[in-house]
């Protein structure tokens, strides 16, 4: 009887240290195979990048409207030659690669992300995006991919591909960093569109 009691006991520890762990995790939703929460803000922010198995996983890079992997990310071999406003679907790396309503963010979107959350550094390769409604998003930060093929400021900083231009040569990139004394976000920014970024996705 007392052996049962103590096996109990510990089956109840076992469940409260269970239901505490798990009381910080985001609840999610699944869309077209993949997961999203809902910060209460205009679009719904996927888990995880395009490419990444996991929300600190980096995932792939991409050149600004091309939709595949690459060994090297240079001018030279840049293949995404127009110069719309807003990338449309087909060359959208977000909707290529996952499908259903998924789509880059705009701009915009990137902005009410970071002007609406709290951020703060998870871990030493992760920021936490936390909305008002208490859920969140980690971003990693996966640097960028260089012409060489080799990859600069992974675990510094975050590049995240919106789905707007800026001129023939750039499109706009949202760039967060690893500080001293947490995480903080320099911003929307142009970026060579050949190099080789994050991509994380949005549902409307």
């Amino acid at each position: 009887m007392k052996k049962n009691l103590i096996l109990l006991a510990c089956l109840a520890l076992g469940l409260m240290a269970s239901c505490e762990n798990k009381k910080d995790e985001p609840k999610v939703s699944d869309a077209n195979g993949h997961e999203f929460v809902d910060l209460g803000l205009s679009v719904k922010w996927a888990t995880m990048n395009v490419g990444a198995s996991s929300p600190e996983g980096l995932g792939f890079y991409f050149a600004w409207g091309e939709t595949t992997l690459k060994d090297k990310y240079s001018i030279d071999n840049y293949t995404f030659k127009a110069n719309p406003t807003k990338l449309s679907l087909s060359d959208d790396a977000a909707h290529v690669n996952w499908g259903g309503d998924w789509r880059m963010p705009t701009e915009e979107e990137f902005n009410e992300l970071v002007t609406k959350c709290m951020i703060t550094l998870e871990n030493t390769n992760t920021v936490r995006f936390t909305a008002a409604n208490g859920k969140y998003i980690l971003m990693p930060l996966a640097g960028f991919a260089k012409e060489d093929g080799s990859f600069k400021n992974v675990g510094d900083c975050g590049y995240y591909w919106t789905n707007a231009i800026s001129n023939n040569t750039q499109a706009i990139d949202l760039i967060f960093k690893e500080t001293f004394s947490g995480a903080e976000v320099l911003g929307l920014n142009n970026g060579n569109r050949f190099c080789g970024l994050s991509v994380r996705p949005v549902l409307p």
